[in-house]
């Protein structure tokens, strides 16, 4: 089985593309290295991330995301277990500020209406839109 969770968190003020960028490489190591796979979305200011793996991986980075600066106001929107993994790769990143022709992904919305914090109040909309960037 796969432990999931999906969090919501504020990016630490003076967060700019080029953090962002070094934080998504050094997870990418770092997840692969712990069996862990997901997806990270940024959107003014907040990140929305969805992490799969055994539950100790997944309960170990959460903890260190938790106490990280880079990001604050830490919050788990949801988690459960799947049978199998949406993600092969280590993490997938999607800066829903630069990304265009995705509206069917979004149902319909167009990216820049999207607000994660907003989002996250719909867990199951959430989860179509984790699953369709996973396929």
């Amino acid at each position: 089985m796969v432990h999931y969770t999906v969090y919501l968190s504020k990016a630490s003020e003076g967060t700019d593309t080029a953090a962002i960028k070094s934080i998504v490489e050094k997870s990418k190591e770092n997840n692969l290295n712990s069996g862990i796979s997901g997806i990270l979305f940024y959107k003014d200011g907040y990140y929305m991330q969805y992490l799969e793996g055994s539950r100790e991986a997944v309960d170990s980075l959460m903890t260190a995301i938790k106490s990280d600066t880079r990001n604050t106001e830490v919050k788990e929107v949801l988690s459960g277990v799947s049978r199998d993994k949406l993600f092969s790769g280590s993490m997938e990143f999607i800066d829903l500020e630069n990304i265009s022709g995705q509206e069917s992904a979004l149902h319909g919305v167009k990216a820049e209406e999207i607000s994660l914090t907003g989002l996250t109040q719909d867990t199951a909309l959430v989860m179509d839109i984790i699953r369709h960037f996973a396929g």
